[in-house]
């Protein structure tokens, strides 16, 4: 935009506009005569030269952190969805989550009947998870629970059906058995089929196979 004065509402405009990433200037325009000759005296007025390079890194920062936003909602959706579809076909096979609600999460919990214990089932972009998970807020009482569990190895995976990941996470304050199953999206929802299938039948079966031997482990914590 080229004029001899700008109002500050077009001023204004240009500075909101660049802030979406619009490349917009303006340039102040001064004529003046020397001897018989008519001159133009052109001055950028915005952006400023020497805040330029400054207002294009925000304008694209803040185009950045809009499209993070939309990303970030979108994701938000496609869980919600997912969660309602696996609550509506998980309702129907046993009551497990029946108290559950939709969420935009990447998990569903249900407690254990022990303080601490739970059932999870998660979902991400890489692969569906079933785990008890254990967490009673102090490390070194998490490890000692789990190695106590990690004692019935043998039977809780007879009970099972299948091998189950052991991971005590020593870097980590939270202990978890787990069941994964992997190349599966959450975003995608021709793999909501499978994944819906999987963690259906992975936390019935933790579930039960978990029952017992969280029961002795209650006893064993109150003694």
């Amino acid at each position: 935009m080229v004029a001899g004065k700008f109002r500050k509402e077009v001023t204004s405009t240009v500075l909101w506009l660049m802030n979406y990433n619009i490349r917009a200037q303006c340039f102040k325009v001064t004529p003046f005569a020397l001897d018989e000759k008519l001159f133009l005296s052109i001055e950028q007025i915005l952006p400023v030269k020497d805040t330029e390079d400054y207002s294009i890194r925000m304008a694209n920062k803040a185009k950045e952190e809009i499209k993070t936003q939309d990303d970030l909602k979108n994701r938000h959706n496609f869980r919600l969805e997912f969660w309602k579809k696996y609550l509506e076909a998980s309702n129907r096979v046993n009551d497990l989550y029946g108290n559950s609600s939709p969420t935009n999460d990447r998990w569903l919990r249900k407690s254990m009947g022990m303080h601490g214990l739970s059932l999870n089932i998660i979902v991400t972009g890489e692969y569906a998870q079933s785990d008890i998970a254990v967490n009673r807020g102090d490390k070194e009482e998490n490890e000692k629970f789990f190695d106590f569990l990690y004692k019935m190895k043998d039977k809780i995976e007879t009970a099972f059906g299948d091998e189950l990941i052991w991971d005590r996470q020593d870097d980590k304050v939270t202990c978890r058995i787990k069941s994964v199953l992997t190349g599966v999206d959450v975003f995608d929802k021709d793999d909501w089929s499978k994944m819906i299938k999987f963690l259906i039948d992975a936390s019935e079966r933790m579930y039960e196979a978990f029952k017992n031997p969280v029961k002795k482990l209650n006893e064993y914590s109150k003694g």
